[in-house]
This record gives structure tokens, sequence and C-alpha cells, in this order.
């Protein structure tokens, strides 16, 4: 079985969850079926572009838009959770250990290794994308349990893993775009490259994947400060109550 076929199965494979698990909360909220469909017409988007063959014509223009295409969805994603009230109540309602563990589909970071060994993909890329991922994957379902079993320090725990774990997804970005024939911003000249990332399945991963997974993680430091702001709002509301009564 040949590397892109077990990759196309895998990433269908997750893909699916990372559409099914934000689904069960947006079948809860107002609006929720219309965040679905957008959520599976942007996934078929992503197969067409990549198929198009537009992300690899030319790669003067390849590469600006494969960029183009990880930024886009990000601020969207961004956009719509913040400005749009059925996603923001979706993504409030979303269990924050829950946030956390779907990032174990990150341990399929392997694949950048095989890549690597097959000679598909070059170093710095594959090595920091492939074992950042690793590492975050592995570590996300502990974490998350430890949050969710309230352990002593959980939090600075998730604050560690999360600030760890965006950091590994924005070195990954911007390691295949310096690495991609073509970038205005390549440094890194050792053949192939990235470009394999421009083509199906492995596409896929930088601009459905990682735009989600990028958000996710700014939506877990979100989280993470409302109860410290509602905290702070009902101990003004109550001083403010005790105020007004004398």
């Amino acid at each position: 079985m040949s590397l892109d076929l077990v990759g196309a199965l895998l990433f269908i494979l997750i893909s699916a969850v990372a559409i099914g698990v934000p689904a069960i909360w947006y079948s809860r909220a107002p609006g929720g079926l219309a965040l679905l469909a957008a959520h599976i017409l942007w996934f078929v988007a992503v197969v067409a572009l990549a198929a198009s063959g537009a992300l690899t014509w030319r790669l003067e223009l390849g590469a600006p838009v494969l960029a183009l295409s990880i930024v886009i969805p990000i601020v969207v994603l961004i956009v719509v959770a913040t400005l749009v009230p059925g996603a923001r109540r979706a993504l409030s309602s979303i269990p924050l250990p829950a946030l956390i563990a779907v990032h174990a589909i990150r341990i399929l970071g392997f694949l950048f290794l095989l890549l690597l060994a097959a000679g598909r993909v070059s170093a710095p890329f594959a090595p920091s994308a492939g074992w950042g991922d690793i590492a975050a994957g592995a570590t996300a379902v502990p974490v998350a349990w430890a949050l969710a079993s309230r352990v002593p320090g959980a939090r600075w725990l998730v604050v560690l893993w999360n600030s760890v774990g965006l950091l590994d997804l924005i070195a990954a970005a911007g390691l295949g775009m310096t690495s991609a024939a073509g970038s205005p911003l390549q440094v890194f000249f050792d053949a192939p490259g990235s470009a394999v990332m421009a083509t199906l399945p492995w596409a896929i991963i930088p601009i459905f994947l990682v735009p989600q997974l990028i958000v996710s993680h700014l939506a877990v430091y979100w989280r993470l400060g409302r109860p410290a702001g509602n905290l702070a709002h009902g101990l003004r509301a109550k001083r403010e109550g005790l105020v007004a009564t004398h």
C-alpha cells in the first residue's frame, strides 16, 4: 500500500473527527446545521483546490496561494467564532477537555517522518512538524484528563501544553513556507523541500486541519480566561449590590 493511499485514508478519518466532534455541539446551537454544512463544504473545497493543481501551478504562484489558503481560513474561523452568536455558543458549550483531547489526531505526525524517510520532504520542515505533532498529540489526552479530573496545577499544565502546541503549528507552517520552492520567503533550498504538501492527500493538513487546530488553541486560551473574568464580574456585581443596600 502506497504512502499516499495510507495518508488519504488516515486524513479522511481524522477530518471526520475534526468535523464530527464540533458537530455534536453544533446541533445544540441555533444555526448549527448551517455551521456543519459550511464545515463540510470547506473540506470539499480544500480537496477540489488541491486536486485542481492551483497550489502547485507555476510554483511562483502556488506558494503564495498555499499561504493564503492557510491564513484566510484562520481569519474566517476567528471572525465567525467571534461575531456569529451560534458559533460562539457552540464553541462555548464544548467541554474544554474535549477541545484539548481532539488534538490527539496530531499523533499522525509520524507521517511527516515517513515522508522524510521516503525522500519526499526535507529537513528541517519534516522533523519539526513530525516530532512536534507527535508530542502534542501524545500528550493531549493526558492533559485533558488532568483538567477534567481537577488535578492540582492542571490549568497551568494546559497553558504550557497549549502554548507549546500552538508554537509547534506556527513553526511547522513557517518552515513549510520557507522550504517551498518559489516562495518569496524560501531560505531552505534542499530538494525536495515541502512541495508535496501542496498535493493530495497531504494538502488537507495545511489548509484544512492546521487552521482548525490553531483556532482551537486560541479557543483554549479564551476558555481558560473566562472563569476568572466571570468571577471578577460576579464579585464586582456583589460588591455593588452591597453598596446599593447601604
